[in-house]
């Protein structure tokens, strides 16, 4: 066991933005690979295309992402959850 001051004890608390994603995965069911979905999001094509040639589609609020499980590739629509770290205090 380290002595050292600045070491945590015991679990740190867990982010509410993964914490959200979890609960999102159990809703959604089992993912026919095993266990829950792991669910990631990612930027469209369009998104990044707009990014590339105008620079910051976010000034003209175009950013769509989309949600897909990492183990079975299912895309799942209207599906957002937070990204970690983004609802910290």
């Amino acid at each position: 066991m380290s002595s050292y001051p600045g070491k945590p004890q015991g679990n740190p608390p867990e982010d509410p933005a993964i914490i959200e994603q979890q609960r999102i995965a159990e809703n959604l069911g089992p993912c026919p690979k095993g266990g829950l979905h792991e669910l990631r999001s990612y930027y469209t094509h369009g998104t990044l295309f707009w990014a590339f040639i105008l620079g910051l589609p976010r000034l003209f609020g175009y950013s769509k992402k989309k949600t897909v499980c990492k183990k079975c590739n299912e895309t799942f629509k209207d599906v957002h959850f937070p990204e970690a770290g983004s609802m910290n205090k």
